[in-house]
């Protein structure tokens, strides 16, 4: 009987619980910053305007150090090793004590 209910659930069209609305579009024009609706009184108008302002002024700055380049790398190997951030290697006595949780290996 289990069986054949098991068949039977496999056999049927499932449906998704989620709807979509419509297709995805892509917006043409740039994201509009604005205040939030329920934003205080004292941060909309002028202040969000000073806001805005020190927003952009922090986004444009040109780096200090033009001349410069720095380099990518499309692989984390292909990093050298001293600009790697990878933890230095464990010796056996500090890997036996996170092993037994620190008990049995006290000196």
């Amino acid at each position: 009987m289990k069986a054949s209910l098991r068949l039977l659930n496999a056999a049927k069209a499932r449906t998704p619980l989620i709807h979509f609305l419509g297709p995805r579009k892509i917006p043409t024009e740039p994201h509009v910053h604005r205040p939030h609706v329920m934003a205080p009184p004292e941060a909309t108008g002028e202040a969000f305007e000073g806001f805005l302002q020190k927003l952009n002024s922090y986004s444009s700055k040109a780096p200090s150090d033009a001349g410069t380049k720095a380099a990518t790398y499309r692989n984390f190997w292909e990093v050298p090793s001293y600009a790697s951030f990878r933890p230095p290697e464990l010796s056996e006595f500090e890997i036996e004590e996170i092993m037994t949780g620190g008990a049995a290996a006290r000196k």
